[in-house]
C-alpha cells in the first residue's frame, strides 16, 4: 500500500525538467501514505517522471522499492495496492520461463504486462491503482481495480498529464487551477460524497473503477472499461440444487478470500464491531488459525446502550486467545483531531471518521495491516434498504391507485416533516415515484430545494423538479437497473454507497495513519464465485448465509442483534462545540453543521458560497 504519482509532459519542450519537479511535489504531499521509502524515476528525455511512496507490506527488502524498472529498462511501474494471488500468478509466469529478482507482487504485475499487455488486468486479484510507462510503445498505462478500492486521480493542462493517489497534492503542485467542479460538489450535498469520475475540482478526474486509460503523444488520453461489478447484481438465474451446494461453496469462497487477504510480511489486525461482518472475519480467521489483534472503537456516549459495540465484541472473542485492543474516543480527542481529519479527507465526505480512529488505534500498536468487514452488507444484502425500498415502492403504488391516494401520501409526508424537521419528507409522495429517487430518500442528505435555498453557488441550478434532478443524476451515473427491485437496490448500494463513500473513506482514513486497510468482502473474485447465488442471497435480510459460512460459530447474541451500523457521535460533537449555523433547529441528524464545517475547510482557499 502506497502513494503513487507521475507526470507525462510531452507537450512541454521549453522546460524539460519540470516533470521531476512536479512529481517531487506530488510525492512530498503523500509521505503518510508511504513513509518507508520515497523515490522518483525520470525518463532519458525528462518528459516522464514516476513517483512512489512505499508502505512496506510484502517483501520488506529494499529490492522491492519502487518505481520498479524491468530488466531491459523497457517498462517502469509505480503501484499502489496488493495483489493477493501474486504467488499463483508467479507460478503461471514461471511456466513461461520468466524469472524474478524480488518476492513482491509489484514485479508480478510488471512481468504480466510484458507478457500479456492490458489483457493481464483480468488476472489480478486485489486492490490496485498503478501506472506503467511502456518505453517501447511510448505510452503511459494506468488502471484501477474493479471495485475501485484504490483511487487514481488524473489532471491535464497545456503541458500534458499528471496523476496522483490524492487530489490535494495535485492542487498544491500548481499544475491546474482550483476551479470548482459543481457537479462533484452537488453530489456531495445530495449524497455526502463525490461520485466518480468527478472530483470537486474541474480539472481533476478520478479514473473510473474497473477502467484503464492509455496516454500517448499522438492520441492524448483514451479510456476503456474492462470490468463492471454492477452487472453482477442483475437478474442472474440460480444454479441447480442451490440449497445443497450453497453452504459448501460459500464456505470455500469466503474462507478463500479471507485467507488471501491475510497475505502479509507484517502483523495484521481486524476492525471488530459487534456485527455479523466483522464477527465472520474473526470466525474464519480462527478457523484458519491465523494470528491477529482485534481492535474495537468505543465512546462514552454509547456506553450501556444498544449501539455500544464493546459487549458484543467481547462476546465474539469469548473463549478465544486473541489480543483485544479497546480504544476509547472522547469528544476532547475528536476536537483536537478534527483539523487532521479534514486534512486527511482529500475530498469532502460525511463519513469515514470512525475508520480514521480505528486506523489510528492500529497505528498506535504498530500494526500496518487492518482487515475490515466493509462490503459484507452490499454482497449479502444486509442493509435495511434492501427490504424498505421495495416495500415502499409497492406500498405507494398501491395507495396511488385508491381515491385520494396521492393526497394521503402528501399528508403523510407532511406529518413526518413536522415531526422530524427533515426537508426530505416534504416531498415523500413524489420521491417514492421510482427506484432512483426512493434510494435517495434513504441515502440522501439535502434536497435540491435545500441546496438552492442555502448554498449561493447553486441558487440558479434548479431548473426542473427535485425528483427529476435526482433521477437524472443517478441514471446518468449507473444507467438502467435490474427489474428485480432488491437487486436494483444492490446495484445502487454498490455504486453510490460502497464505491463512492465507504471505499474512498477507507483509503484516506487509513493512509493518513500509514495503515493498509483490506476488505475481504470487496473482492471481484469472490463476487465472481458467487454470481449464480446472487438471487438466492437476496432472499436473506439477516446475512444468515455469511454467518453460517464459518466452522467457528458466531454467538447467537450477535445473530439476533438489531442492525445498528458503526456509529460515532460526530454530528453531536460538531453541533455542541463548533458553533456551526443550525439552519433548521431540531432537525434530526441531518449533518448541517458537519457539512458546513467540512466544506468550509476543504474549500478554504476557494471562492465558494457556504451555508448561510
Amino acid at each position: 500500500m502506497c502513494g503513487i504519482s507521475g507526470a507525462f509532459l510531452y507537450k512541454n519542450k521549453q522546460k524539460p525538467f519540470i516533470a521531476k519537479t512536479i512529481v517531487k511535489t506530488l510525492s512530498d504531499g503523500m509521505k503518510r501514505r508511504g513513509p518507508d521509502n520515497q523515490n522518483i524515476w525520470i525518463s532519458e528525455d525528462n518528459s516522464v517522471a514516476l513517483g512512489h511512496n512505499r508502505l512496506s507490506i510484502i517483501d520488506l527488502n529494499k529490492r522491492s522499492n519502487q518505481p520498479m524498472v524491468s530488466e531491459y529498462k523497457d517498462y517502469i511501474i509505480t503501484f499502489n495496492g496488493e495483489i493477493y494471488n501474486f504467488n499463483e500468478l508467479k507460478k503461471y509466469l514461471h511456466e513461461h520461463k520468466i524469472k524474478f529478482k524480488t518476492k513482491s507482487d509489484t514485479e508480478v504485475i510488471l512481468k504480466l504486462y510484458q507478457l500479456e499487455g492490458v489483457d493481464m488486468l483480468k488476472r489480478l486479484r486485489g486492490m490496485f491503482a498503478f501506472a506503467i510507462w511502456d518505453k517501447k510503445k511510448e505510452i503511459l498505462f494506468l488502471a484501477r481495480d474493479p471495485y475501485g478500492i484504490k483511487p487514481l486521480y488524473i489532471s491535464e493542462n497545456e503541458q500534458g498529464f499528471v496523476f496522483s493517489s490524492q487530489v490535494k497534492p495535485i492542487l498544491k503542485s500548481g499544475f491546474v487551477s482550483k476551479d470548482i467542479d459543481y457537479d462533484g460538489l452537488l453530489s456531495f450535498f445530495l449524497f455526502g460524497n463525490v461520485m466518480e469520475p468527478n472530483t470537486c475540482f474541474k480539472n481533476i478526474i478520478n479514473l473510473k473503477s474497473g477502467n484503464y486509460c492509455i496516454i500517448s503523444k499522438k492520441k492524448g488520453i483514451k479510456f476503456f472499461e474492462y470490468s463492471n461489478i454492477i452487472n453482477y447484481f442483475s437478474d442472474f438465474q440460480n444454479s441447480t440444487n442451490i440449497s445443497k451446494t450453497i453452504v459448501n461453496d460459500l464456505r470455500t469462497s469466503v474462507t478463500d478470500t479471507i485467507n488471501k487477504h491475510t497475505t502479509s510480511d507484517v502483523p495484521i489486525a481486524v476492525m471488530l464491531s459487534g456485527g455479523i461482518d466483522s464477527s465472520s472475519l474473526i470466525s474464519h480467521l480462527v478457523d484458519l488459525k491465523k494470528e491477529f489483534t482485534a481492535i474495537t472503537i468505543v465512546f462514552d456516549e454509547y456506553s450501556n446502550s444498544n449501539i455500544d459495540e464493546l459487549p458484543f465484541a467481547k462476546e465474539i472473542l469469548k473463549g478465544k486467545n486473541i489480543n483485544h485492543y479497546v480504544r476509547k474516543i472522547s469528544k476532547k480527542e475528536f476536537l483536537n483531531d478534527i483539523d487532521d481529519i479534514i486534512e486527511a479527507m482529500d475530498q469532502p465526505s460525511i463519513d469515514g471518521i470512525n475508520t480514521w480512529y480505528a486506523c489510528k488505534a492500529a497505528s498506535e500498536k504498530n500494526i500496518k495491516v487492518l482487515l475490515s468487514g466493509v462490503g459484507g452488507d452490499e454482497l449479502f444484502f444486509g442493509y435495511p434498504s434492501f427490504k424498505q425500498i421495495p416495500r415502499l415502492l409497492t406500498f405507494t403504488n398501491l395507495v396511488k391507485k385508491i381515491p385520494f391516494g396521492d393526497f394521503f401520501l402528501k399528508c403523510f409526508g407532511r406529518v413526518l416533516y413536522m415531526k422530524t424537521k427533515n426537508e426530505k419528507w416534504k416531498y415523500f409522495d413524489t420521491f417514492c415515484s421510482n427506484i432512483y429517487s426512493s434510494f435517495w430518500l434513504k441515502r440522501g442528505i439535502f434536497t435540491p430545494a435545500e441546496i438552492c435555498n442555502n448554498f449561493h453557488s447553486f441558487k440558479n441550478f434548479k431548473k426542473t423538479d427535485d425528483v427529476l434532478i435526482i433521477t437524472n443524476l443517478i441514471n446518468k451515473k449507473i444507467g438502467q437497473v435490474s427489474k428485480n427491485k432488491v437487486l436494483a437496490v444492490a446495484q445502487l448500494e454498490n455504486f453510490f454507497y460502497l464505491r463512492n463513500q465507504l471505499l474512498r473513506d477507507c483509503d484516506w482514513a487509513s493512509m493518513y495513519h500509514s495503515v493498509e486497510l483490506r476488505t475481504p468482502f470487496v473482492d471481484f473474485f469472490l463476487l465472481n464465485d458467487l454470481k449464480y447465488y446472487i438471487s438466492y442471497l437476496s432472499n436473506f435480510s439477516d446475512k444468515t448465509p455469511l454467518a453460517e459460512s464459518s466452522i467457528t460459530k458466531i454467538p447467537k447474541s450477535i445473530l439476533k442483534r438489531k442492525k445498528t451500523g458503526f456509529n460515532i457521535p460526530v454530528t453531536k460533537w460538531i453541533d455542541e462545540s463548533l458553533n456551526g449555523n443550525e439552519l433548521h433547529k431540531g432537525r434530526k441528524s441531518n449533518y448541517y453543521n458537519l457539512v458546513n464545517y467540512i466544506t468550509k475547510n476543504i474549500y478554504k482557499n476557494s471562492n465558494i458560497s457556504l451555508i448561510q
